[in-house]
């Protein structure tokens, strides 16, 4: 037996030479050692990242928060006027809320957009919060986007209003004017007939001062029906001409002539009665149908959103209360 290449040991067995080694850790050890390095590095990589995602998170919730209380002025600006009764004062205060309508619409949509964006990193109660926020947010939108409609409608009705209602009182100062014109003219006195002519043209001046406030009006307020007003004054005016035709003839001593026209008098006076009939009560009435049609379902689909509004604030005020309470 060869024996430079083996050593006999006790017991006839042969044991073939250990390899001496260094010292140190094993190669596989280090390679455990900095993988797991590496995964704790990761770890608290992902932990600030969540960390900052969640900071970004609250930072848009707050400040869609924010934009949502400086919105809310505009929003209560605006109810105010879509909840007021339709009166001549209404105009400016309708005009200057719709003013501010596309800007507080933006700032809705911006508002909703951050609060979208947060819900994702938010914890989870603040999702349930942020939820809540833009359901009221969107609510409010809602509200807004119709109250453009009702809000120009107001402002168009309240312009109208007052050179309707001045041009309709003149119509009347003119009628009272024409009747004692008329009981003038029965005396059948000089003196009588002089009167009814000089009463008679301040009842055609009342007209025309009529006539311009409702085609004011008119033209605020297209949709409102004024035009048959209008047309009503025209049949009166027409009315006292003839009255002053008969008057002019009755002075001229053509008595006869003068008893002559009051027939075609009396039928003109019948017609005019029976158009007055036809007419609304007042251009009050016109205007008020007018409004109706603009902003009859605008109005009822606010008032919807409002509800809706109402109740996400009841939800984000409880949700609130819930987190301040932890």
């Amino acid at each position: 037996m060869d024996m430079q290449d083996e050593n006999v040991v006790e017991g006839g067995e042969t044991a073939v030479e250990s390899v001496p080694r260094k010292k140190g850790i094993s190669p596989w050890i280090w390679i455990v050692a900095v993988l797991a390095l590496g995964l704790v590095a990761a770890a608290v990589y992902m932990g600030l990242q969540q960390t900052t995602r969640v900071r970004a998170a609250e930072d848009k919730l707050e400040t869609a928060v924010e934009m949502l209380a400086e919105v809310e002025d505009v929003v209560i600006a605006a109810d105010e006027v879509v909840q007021a009764e339709i009166t001549s004062d209404l105009a400016s205060t309708a005009a200057e809320a719709q003013e501010q309508l596309p800007q507080a619409r933006k700032d809705l949509s911006d508002a909703i957009e951050l609060l979208i964006a947060a819900r994702i990193d938010l914890t989870e109660d603040d999702q349930v919060l942020a939820q809540a926020l833009q359901a009221a947010a969107e609510a409010r939108a809602d509200m807004l986007q119709e109250a453009e409609t009702i809000l120009a409608a107001n402002k168009l009705a309240a312009g109208a209003l007052q050179p309707a209602a001045d041009g309709w009182a003149l119509v009347a100062e003119a009628e009272k004017l024409s009747q004692d014109a008329v009981v003038q003219y029965n005396k059948h006195t000089k003196e009588g007939v002089e009167s009814s002519t000089k009463l008679s043209k301040e009842a055609v001046e009342k007209l025309a001062a009529a006539r311009s406030s409702i085609e004011t009006a008119s033209v605020t307020f297209p949709d409102a029906e004024l035009k048959q007003f209008i047309d009503y004054i025209d049949a009166r005016e027409e009315l006292l001409e003839s009255s002053m035709k008969i008057d002019s003839t009755w002075l001229d001593g053509k008595l006869e002539d003068a008893n002559d026209m009051l027939d075609a008098y009396s039928k003109q006076e019948t017609a005019l009665i029976a158009r007055g009939k036809e007419l609304p009560a007042s251009p009050k009435i016109a205007i008020a149908d007018a409004y109706e049609t603009l902003a009859a379902e605008p109005t009822d689909r606010y008032f919807a959103a409002r509800d809706r509004a109402r109740a996400a604030d009841e939800k984000v005020q409880e949700l609130s209360e819930a987190l301040a309470a932890e």
